[in-house]
């Protein structure tokens, strides 16, 4: 079996069990086996890459290592740099997960490299660097993970105003490196200036996790009136 056409049925695949990744899974390692043994290598790469991530999505980033280090040896063999920088994104959020998170710079700076002042479709480069950011975050190198996730929030918001998803997650994590700096004010004129998009979201974690931020700042700043409304609703969305 050629490369388009194995390439062709894992897509079809990833669409057909795109909301239940414990399936995907099974049917992947099912393909994986047949692109072993026609020693099929830029599909056993693509396979192994699209492995890691579905068990990113069922939480098991324990068992990611083997199939996003396998999927990043066969890519840097390959001319397909995109390929190449998904790969070592998911990487460092493996390492990232285990809390190696030097190990996880060193991937994601590499990504990094490979989409620098490139248009590459599947890989954005606020998305690289808010996971560099989230790294020096869990590093307690608040300073420098400040200053990247003001640089993803000003982009997103110049660039895609219309994701509200981004602007708020990146948003949130400005506002939690300006609380510990200490910075409350900041971090209260951070979350004021998502609340349009914000307020364009469904009921979601995410949409939580604003409120609970919204409750920690006005806690924080003396307003334990509007703490309290926001832990409310917070509440409500974690109940919901």
């Amino acid at each position: 079996m050629n490369s388009d056409s194995l390439k062709e049925r894992v897509d079809l695949l990833i669409k057909e069990h795109e909301e239940d990744p414990f399936r995907r899974e099974i049917e992947l390692k099912k393909l994986l086996k047949q692109a072993e043994k026609s020693s099929n290598v830029y599909c056993i790469g693509f396979i192994n890459f699209h492995l890691a991530f579905c068990i990113f999505q069922q939480g098991k980033r324990g068992s990611m290592l083997p199939y996003s280090y396998k999927a990043v040896k066969i890519f840097e063999k390959m001319n397909d740099k995109t390929a190449l920088a998904r790969s070592y994104n998911l990487m460092g959020i493996v390492y990232a997960g285990e809390e190696n998170f030097q190990a996880a710079l060193f991937s994601y700076f590499k990504a990094l490299d490979l989409i620098r002042g490139k248009r590459m479709a599947g890989i954005r480069k606020e998305t690289l660097l808010n996971n560099i950011g989230d790294s020096y975050y869990q590093m307690g190198a608040y300073q420098k993970s400040l200053s990247i996730s003001l640089k993803c929030l000003s982009g997103c918001k110049k660039n895609n105003p219309e994701n509200h998803r981004s602007i708020v997650l990146y948003g949130l994590n400005t506002a939690d490196n300006y609380c510990c700096l200490n910075e409350f004010q900041q971090a209260k004129q951070t979350l004021q200036s998502i609340a349009e998009s914000a307020n364009q979201l469904q009921k979601c974690s995410l949409l939580s996790a604003y409120y609970a931020r919204c409750a920690w700042v006005s806690y924080a700043t003396g307003d334990a009136e509007t703490g309290a409304r926001n832990a409310d609703q917070c509440l409500e969305m974690i109940a919901s």
